[in-house]
């Protein structure tokens, strides 16, 4: 397995790079052997492409909960919450809302919709609440790249499995003689 080591005053990254999986191991002093492979999950499989479609599922479920906290926060006391964001919130929980059922269907299209709408959230909250900004972000963004990752690996897979199953096992047969 290819894979390369940076050290730097006791602190050792190592990244492996196998079938599209990115493994982030830091080894700190004192620490143990730290894997966080959940953030680039590793797809082999339907099963496995399912699961990281799931992370996007309930990625936007977050959000939609969230947007809606803030909605029922801004509206009971009249102010913006963050200094930023106000009812109108309920219209970005709708629309994730209607992400989340979709990539729930394993949907390419709506899985990117949502790669993008939470690009432009990031965007967002860059420039006008920096405050909200963070480590959950963060995770979210990871969330919907693997529900990205996971939706196509999800329909690659089915069209493999499909192709198994069908007639002649997904090999090609030959025409009976003489015809």
């Amino acid at each position: 397995m290819p894979h390369s080591a940076l050290c730097r005053q006791g602190h050792i990254t190592v990244y492996e790079v196998d079938r599209l999986t990115i493994q982030h191991y830091a080894l700190l002093p004192g620490a143990q052997l730290v894997n966080l492979g959940w953030a680039w999950p590793e797809i082999s499989d339907k099963a496995s492409a399912r699961k990281a479609v799931k992370e996007g599922f309930w990625g936007a479920i977050f959000v939609v909960a969230c947007d809606v906290a803030i909605a029922i926060y801004t509206l009971s006391v009249g102010a913006k919450f963050a200094g930023h964001y106000d009812a109108w919130v309920l219209v970005d929980a709708a629309l994730f809302a209607i992400i989340a059922w979709r990539i729930w269907r394993n949907s390419r299209a709506w899985a990117v919709v949502g790669l993008i709408l939470m690009l432009l959230e990031i965007e967002d909250k860059l420039r006008n609440a920096s405050s909200t900004f963070g480590l959950v972000t963060v995770l979210l963004l990871l969330a919907f790249v693997n529900a990205v990752r996971g939706a196509f690996a999800f329909h690659k897979y089915s069209l493999v499995e499909a192709s198994l199953n069908s007639p002649g096992g997904g090999l090609a047969t030959p025409a009976p003689p003489g015809q």
